[in-house]
């Protein structure tokens, strides 16, 4: 059965990129253009993992990660924030939310692949993916 990965970006060409990229790779694709469609998403099809944008409109990606991680449903479902923003600040603001790991943009896709591949590694091992622990993999 194909793993699922929920991206949830507003720019079109950034996610028809992941979408084609990480179908190649394998993974079965959903898609969304803000936070709130993206937590339609996760209420219709739980995915494996979700990729997501920090700035967008409707509903940013701290918003969509602070209801993921209130809700048992997606609680435990790791979170790959792809931002723009680099800044330290940004980075532990991420994580400090409740992300699992953090990239920036501009992304190398197969970095992305990578990442994605090491997190879900992990927790489908029954450890509990974090920075350190994916890193050390």
């Amino acid at each position: 059965m194909l793993k699922k990965i929920l991206v949830v970006d507003d720019e079109i060409p950034i996610l028809r990129l992941l979408e084609i990229n990480f179908s190649r790779a394998g993974y079965e694709v959903i898609t969304a253009l803000d936070g709130a469609e993206g937590i339609d998403k996760l209420k219709a099809d739980k995915p494996d993992i979700v990729v997501l944008d920090i700035i967008m409109p409707v509903m940013d990606g701290y918003e969509m990660l602070t209801q993921m991680r209130s809700d048992p449903r997606w609680s435990d479902i790791p979170v790959v924030i792809l931002t723009a923003k680099a800044q330290d600040a940004d980075s532990y603001e991420s994580l400090r939310s409740g992300a699992t790991t953090f990239i920036t943009k501009p992304v190398v896709v197969s970095d992305l692949i990578t990442l994605v591949k090491r997190v879900l590694a992990l927790a489908d091992a029954g450890i509990k993916p974090t920075p350190e622990t994916i890193r050390n993999l």
